[in-house]
């Protein structure tokens, strides 16, 4: 299958490179064609060779050919990261950017996405019975990116040494929380939206 660029929509080709997006905490990855990376201005970019866990971190991806020179997802895997920047940096400058932020949400903006299920949790808490489930279920789902975001030391991993030694964000598991460690992301949550 032919890689499709997340941001303009267009079959990445060869002899311009493909990329990837993604952030230490995304479980997918998301593909670029070189045009629309090069639309990131160079004062905009952090350069690094390592995920980072909140912005997006871009590099290259190796890739097979298949007919007319379009590169394959099978087969494909990550170079190292080469640099990384912000989502607003991204709205602005990259084509369609919304594909390429919905393929990553949250992980690039987990406190706007905790201020706003903390607001929707508040709001609903006594006129809806399943708000509290509701909210669980999203800790849960980003148990790992939300305990980091918060402090809250944890031992589920997503092997981030080997993704730095390797830029294979494959690697990135959902590992989730235990109850102990749960119970510690609840408390600061409590501590820091008085829930």
């Amino acid at each position: 299958m032919s890689m499709v660029c997340e941001g303009c929509g267009d079959t990445i080709t060869a002899p311009e490179p493909a990329w990837y997006a993604g952030t230490g905490h995304s479980y997918t990855v998301s593909f670029l064609c070189h045009t629309c990376v090069s639309l990131i201005p160079y004062i905009n970019r952090t350069m690094t060779a390592a995920l980072q866990p909140f912005d997006l971190s871009f590099g290259h991806l190796i890739a097979p050919l298949g007919s007319y020179n379009r590169y394959q997802c099978v087969g494909s895997h990550q170079d190292r990261v080469v640099f990384s920047t912000d989502a607003d940096t991204i709205r602005k400058t990259i084509p369609f950017s919304d594909r390429l932020l919905d393929a990553l949400f949250p992980f690039y903006c987990i406190q706007e996405y905790l201020d706003e299920i903390m607001t929707e949790y508040k709001a609903a808490k006594h006129t809806e019975p399943g708000a509290w489930h509701r909210l669980m279920q999203d800790i849960q789902k980003y148990g790992i990116a939300i305990a980091d975001w918060l402090h809250v030391p944890h031992a589920a991993t997503i092997d981030r040494i080997e993704i730095e030694k390797t830029g294979n964000l494959s690697l990135v598991t959902q590992n989730k929380l235990s109850a102990a460690e749960m119970k510690a992301v609840l408390k600061a949550l409590i501590k820091k939206y008085g829930i």
